[in-house]
């Protein structure tokens, strides 16, 4: 049988311990204030870059519609020409006018008809108003 160790041996053993842990933690804290140097001089990096000299155009109604009715379709798991179908629907319905029989008559795309009759400001806000986000 093994004997047990003594006291003195134990509380040497536990100091040991202590010992191998210290440096550990030693190491560690050094990976981290090295982590926090790279991190501050990547910082001071990005601050330095200039900020941008040109803006962005603004969007046009048109691509407004086409980019809310691609939002809705996606975050209620539509289809796209669904919802455009359901636009249409409200417009011949509210207003009395058939984007579908239009187009098809000029061989023009329906949006071409929503431009062609001013109604693009009309279509985005009813269809920000039937389908809301």
């Amino acid at each position: 049988m093994a004997e047990k160790p003594s006291s003195a041996q134990m509380i040497l053993k536990w100091a040991q311990t202590m010992v191998d842990l210290e440096e550990k933690i030693n190491q560690v804290e050094g990976k981290v204030q090295e982590m926090e140097r790279v991190r501050n001089s990547a910082k001071e990096d990005i601050d330095s870059f200039p900020e941008p000299s040109f803006t962005p155009e603004p969007q046009n109604t048109r691509s407004m519609l086409n980019q809310y009715i691609r939002t809705y379709s996606r975050t209620h798991c539509l289809h796209f020409a669904f919802v455009w179908h359901k636009l249409y629907e409200a417009i011949l319905y509210r207003k009395g006018i058939s984007v579908h029989r239009r187009a098809d008559h000029k061989k023009v795309s329906y949006v071409q008809i929503l431009q062609d009759l001013g109604m693009m400001e009309y279509a985005y806000n009813l269809a920000r108003e039937i389908f809301p986000l």
